[in-house]
């Protein structure tokens, strides 16, 4: 049961101060706003989630005792319906449910890889390519090659992200409105479970063309090695353009995370999941989706959520005697499902609640984040 009233105080080396908070359904309200460069003990009021959300800085900057490295946001559910973790399945995607929604005019070949354990098929036709799976799907039109938007997409990811390069661009096919309906519906056909806003991003001509340009001068054609000449000289016009329309899969108003890990108790590999779409004025031309899940059977608990400094302290003490001469760096913490071993199955998952504490984009492939179960205090 809950407590009326918890206030866990830590005292840390931490500078803990508030930023605005972006347009993104999982950043919390976030009040507290201490002095900068103070021992300070951060007093987060765990009695509710909402009380917890109230109560927990949206930046903390800061180190714990020459372990921690810590200059991150601190990125948080508006709501949560279940404060608990949850079993579920992969959605077990089978050829009579897909193949009809993306062959209407032809009947594709289809290879069964023959893998009873992770089941995976491939279709091809004059339509378009399709492969998909237990947690997967890959679809492309025969109509549509993003090999074609390379160039001006060469530093997305890199040094910017869509919301940078595309975040004020509007485009005259559609609304970001029509757009994401249109994923949606796709995504509701394969009884996916989908959490928050759909992120909408209009690829326009001359935001294509503008970014082609700046990677054109700082990236040589002889550098580039899967880009056409065609493609690296491609002039974008109305016709090109496009809406990339990101989802996020989750359940009871709580992402699962996108990012990929190597659970260290299990030595199992955790793929993250996630839901990106492309949009043209042909409708629906590219779909992936990652690790999908669907019926989720939450836990029956009441549990208290432990507060983001006290889960930084948790994985303080963890590594205390693995990290020595080099700090790890925390850029980013983000409350979220994370994948854990549940079975010998592929199939059946548990998705525990954890603060994902990151090492940030750049990082993240050299460095180990490090996960904390936001319930337990199990560090994983």
């Amino acid at each position: 049961m809950h407590k009326n009233q918890t206030i866990c105080a830590i005292s840390l080396v931490l500078t803990a101060f508030l930023l605005g908070c972006s347009a993104t359904e999982y950043l919390g309200t976030n009040v507290q706003q201490p002095a900068d460069n103070q021992t300070l003990a951060l007093s987060i009021d765990a009695s509710t989630y909402e009380s917890l959300l109230e109560t927990t800085p949206s930046h903390i900057k800061g180190e714990i005792e020459g372990i921690l490295n810590i200059e991150a946001s601190v990125i948080m559910p508006s709501r949560i319906e279940n404060v608990a973790g949850f079993a579920c399945q992969r959605i077990p995607l089978k050829p009579e449910q897909v193949i009809p929604l993306y062959y209407k005019e032809t009947t594709p070949s289809l290879k069964d890889l023959e893998k009873p354990d992770l089941p995976r098929y491939i279709c091809n036709s004059e339509e378009g390519d399709l492969s998909f799976g237990t947690g997967s799907l890959y679809y492309c039109s025969a109509a549509f090659s993003k090999k074609r938007y390379e160039i001006a997409l060469l530093s997305i990811n890199g040094n910017r992200s869509y919301a940078d390069a595309f975040g004020q661009e509007t485009v005259s096919f559609a609304s970001p409105m029509e757009a994401t309906s249109e994923v949606a519906s796709r995504i509701k056909e394969l009884g996916i479970s989908t959490v928050g806003t759909p992120e909408a991003y209009a690829l326009s001509a001359q935001a294509l063309n503008r970014l082609a340009e700046e990677n054109r001068k700082s990236t040589p054609f002889e550098d580039l090695f899967k880009i056409s000449r065609e493609d690296y000289d491609h002039v974008y016009t109305a016709a090109d353009e496009a809406y990339v329309v990101r989802m996020r899969v989750g359940a009871g108003g709580v992402p699962v995370t996108m990012s990929s890990y190597e659970d260290s108790k299990s030595g199992r590999y955790h793929a993250g999941s996630s839901i990106e779409a492309w949009v043209t004025r042909n409708g629906v031309v590219r779909l992936s989706v990652f690790e999908g899940i669907t019926d989720p059977e939450f836990d029956r608990v009441d549990a208290r959520i432990i507060p983001v400094d006290e889960a930084l302290r948790l994985a303080a003490d963890k590594y205390k005697d693995v990290i020595s001469d080099t700090m790890l760096d925390i850029r980013e913490i983000r409350l979220e499902y994370v994948a854990r071993p549940h079975d010998e199955s592929y199939e059946h998952t548990y998705y525990a609640l954890a603060w994902y504490l990151s090492p940030g984009f750049d990082a993240e492939k050299y460095l180990r984040s490090i996960r904390v179960d936001a319930l337990t205090g199990e560090v994983f």
